[in-house]
């Protein structure tokens, strides 16, 4: 979730690159979830695209730790 930004895709993904949650909604964020479910424990990897009012992109990515 954020401001500062026109557009994104922001996607997560488990360990072996399935696809947990995807959104271009800037105002929905990821809840730990996956087909209703709390996803187990572990880490999971996030890709973001963000194009910014000033018209440049920027590629984001990086590692969430989902711990219960």
């Amino acid at each position: 979730r954020g401001k500062g930004f026109q557009s994104l895709n922001f996607i997560v993904f488990d360990r072996w690159g399935n696809k947990m949650f995807e959104s271009a909604d800037k105002e929905i964020g990821w809840d730990g979830r996956f087909n209703g479910n709390i996803v187990a424990a572990g880490v999971y990897v996030y890709y973001v695209e963000v194009e910014y009012y000033n018209g440049t992109s920027e590629v984001i990515e990086g590692n969430i730790c989902v711990t219960f």
